[in-house]
């Protein structure tokens, strides 16, 4: 048999078991199974949260790293997963469930300017994310600027409110690094998740579902902060003077971010941007 037919062998074998599976526990009177996708603006706590997931619900499968929510939907098992750009594929990912999996999708929010200024593991000389675009990391020709930015994902979150078949819940960066145990409960009340452990401890793990080693080890280690204990200090290093012409260049050109900032009630007004220049 040639490789690509066994392939497609295997593959079907495994869609079968699934769904006989599904049948099953439906005639039991089981719950469905629940798929968990998280995913939301780079560098907004993505892989953080991940790590809290994978660490206090360890009946859920899920890969190391990050992989795409479609490779999981065919299958009938509670499964987590973590990509940002996902944000993208979950009209996709409701076509594709046919088991009729309950779909929770858990969208990351972080103030822009902290996104904006935000410099990445692997990618440590510059700026990770702008409104126009954000690096891919894993290019062939290495790091490019090749996916869409904040803008374009925005707009995309946005869109998701009127998605059915969803569980929508939004998760702000900040209430994560200053009480992880808040944003666990509200998860175990809104979501209907039963956790084992706590969020603050996720740094004990055994295995971190999401860490830099192998090909994907980090560039600059001291960017790493994804399997060390969460603090509130983390939030609001956009204020760093450094970051000053990276504040005036974004929101110059791109003055949609003013009214981003308040959509997600982080400023009221543009009186904070005084000692950066005008506004608009």
């Amino acid at each position: 048999m040639p490789p690509t037919d066994a392939h497609k062998l295997r593959r079907e074998l495994k869609r079968a078991v699934h769904r006989a599976r599904r049948h099953v526990d439906s005639a039991l009177g089981r719950p469905r199974k629940t798929q968990i996708v998280i995913c939301g603006f780079p560098r907004s706590g993505t892989s953080l949260l991940y790590n809290m997931l994978a660490a206090t619900l360890p009946s859920f499968a899920h890969d190391d790293f990050e992989h795409s929510c479609l490779g999981y939907v065919r299958e009938w098992r509670d499964t987590l997963s973590k990509r940002p750009l996902d944000v993208f594929k979950i009209e996709d990912l409701v076509r594709r469930n046919r088991l009729g999996k309950r779909l929770v999708v858990i969208v990351t929010i972080r103030d822009p300017r902290d996104v904006l200024t935000s410099r990445h593991p692997r990618v440590p000389d510059d700026y990770f994310i702008g409104w126009s675009a954000c690096y891919r990391v894993d290019g062939p020709q290495g790091p490019e600027l090749a996916h869409p930015g904040i803008g374009a994902i925005a707009k995309q979150i946005e869109a998701l409110g009127n998605t059915p078949g969803i569980d929508l819940l939004r998760v702000r960066y900040e209430d994560l690094v200053a009480d992880p145990g808040q944003v666990q409960a509200r998860l175990e009340r809104d979501a209907g998740l039963r956790f084992v452990g706590s969020f603050a401890d996720f740094h004990r793990a055994d295995r971190l579902a999401y860490r830099y080693d192998g090909e994907r080890a980090a560039l600059e280690p001291a960017l790493v902060r994804e399997d060390k204990p969460v603090d509130r200090s983390r939030a609001g290093k956009w204020r760093a003077p450094e970051h000053a012409p990276r504040i005036r260049d974004e929101f110059t050109r791109h003055p949609e971010l003013f009214s981003l900032l308040a959509r997600y009630g982080y400023e009221q007004d543009e009186g904070w941007y005084a000692p950066y220049g005008s506004g608009r």
